[in-house]
């Protein structure tokens, strides 16, 4: 997905679970030939779009006045909307405190959202990467992050997830395959802190 100038989504590629919001099976990118463009990008049907964010086959939608859409896959509640069913068109979401987001990081089946005040909700798959404990398999209402606090940025692996204080700590939580999380164990229910000090976190 591309956010143009004017706040419009344009997107490309698989849709399988509906991840581009469409009935098409696939949408190709345009290419060009003697500076002509060849085909066309589908365009997602909302404007005055701020951020996007997509996991594998989950997308929101930050909208410039505070809302929120998402859609696609939510076999394991990742799109925060209450179910499980498949999200096969944008969905405004709604839950306690959803005007205070600022940020959101989605992996393969779990989505993150930073609050203003530096706590984390998160909902999904909850084999230890939502940082909550093994009190529920699957969360479909965002729930706060209890050991979390003052946190300014949050990423996302498939099936981990990494937060970053006002003072550069850093916690981790997930599943901790190849070392993926820094630290000697198989994972952690909860977040973990690893670190701390000058910050060289690369993302793409």
């Amino acid at each position: 997905m591309g956010l143009t100038d004017e706040g419009r989504v344009d997107a490309c590629g698989s849709n399988d679970y509906s991840a581009l919001s469409c009935l098409s099976t696939f949408i190709y990118i345009p290419y060009y030939r003697s500076g002509t463009a060849i085909g066309n990008f589908m365009q997602i049907p909302i404007t005055n779009v701020n951020k996007i964010c997509h996991g594998s086959y989950h997308c929101f939608l930050m909208l410039k006045d505070g809302s929120i859409y998402t859609w696609g896959s939510n076999a394991s509640g990742e799109c925060g909307v209450g179910h499980k069913n498949l999200c096969k068109t944008p969905t405004k979401l709604n839950f306690e405190g959803i005007n205070n987001v600022t940020d959101i990081s989605a992996g393969y089946s779990h989505t993150l959202f930073l609050m203003n005040d530096g706590t984390v909700y998160a909902c999904g798959q909850n084999s230890g990467q939502l940082g909550i404990g093994g009190s529920s398999a699957q969360i479909t209402v965002p729930e706060e992050i209890p050991s979390l606090s003052n946190i300014e940025k949050i990423f996302t692996g498939d099936y981990s997830s990494f937060f970053i204080t006002e003072n550069d700590e850093v916690y981790v939580c997930g599943t901790n395959v190849n070392g993926c999380l820094l630290y000697n164990s198989d994972g952690a229910d909860d977040a973990l802190r690893i670190g701390a000090g000058r910050r060289r976190l690369v993302t793409n």
